[in-house]
């Protein structure tokens, strides 16, 4: 079918507005071209740093400078008497609680509590083998305590010292969970409901910083 001249007209029309319109386009983005980047209005926004931007893997003390795990070289450090403190909750449950007696809580397994001590005393002895880059130390002392935070909960608190060249927190915090891991082996018959929490490092003492947790 042919087109009339007044369509002809319309579609003509049509095609030089389209390029006009292009050709409007063009002329602004090459006079921003021209004038150079236009700055923000209002507030500007930090974003995050790139990746490439971020510390580099190198800066743990863990990993070398091919970002491989080592164990970190102590050999130039001078010993000194280190102590570290770490502790934990276990909530066991009122009922658990009030069959306490005397500072021990004990069922058909045996003594919880000294149960629990005893093996948060060999978690700290062994968290060389348990922990893949710690440094097996000679400790010099370790201490377990387990006393009642509240109604329904147990609070574990570990201390170890040791005369090195490198901090026990790990042997801390390995004795904490430990003894709180076998308090719930000991009593889980009896409760599977038991919960762990707050394990953390509340002290330490000696090297080239000492550290309190907050209140």
């Amino acid at each position: 079918m042919s087109l009339g001249s007044a369509e002809t007209i319309e579609i003509g029309n049509g095609l030089t507005r389209g390029v006009d319109r292009w050709s409007s386009i063009n002329t602004v983005l090459l006079h921003a071209i021209e004038i150079g980047p236009i700055s923000p209005i209002g507030p500007t926004i930090d974003f995050p740093p790139s990746q490439s931007q971020a510390p580099h893997m190198a800066d743990l003390t863990h990993l070398n400078e091919s970002n491989q795990p080592h164990m970190v070289d102590v050999s130039a450090k001078t010993p000194t008497i280190r102590i570290a403190t770490a502790s934990c909750l276990v909530k066991i449950g009122t009922e658990l609680i009030s069959q306490m007696d005397g500072g021990e809580l004990k069922n058909k397994k045996g003594p919880v509590l000294h149960t629990a001590i005893l093996a948060g005393i060999s978690g700290t002895k062994k968290t060389s083998e348990l922990i893949p880059l710690c440094h097996p130390l000679p400790l010099d002392s370790a201490k377990i305590e387990i006393t009642p935070h509240d109604e329904e909960t147990l609070l574990v608190t570990a201390i170890a010292k040791t005369t090195s060249r490198t901090g026990v927190e790990m042997e801390a915090l390995t004795g904490a969970s430990t003894a709180a891991l076998t308090l719930y082996d000991m009593c889980k018959a009896a409760n599977p409901t038991i919960i762990i929490t707050d394990l953390k490092l509340v002290t330490k003492t000696g090297g080239k910083s000492d550290y309190q947790a907050a209140q």
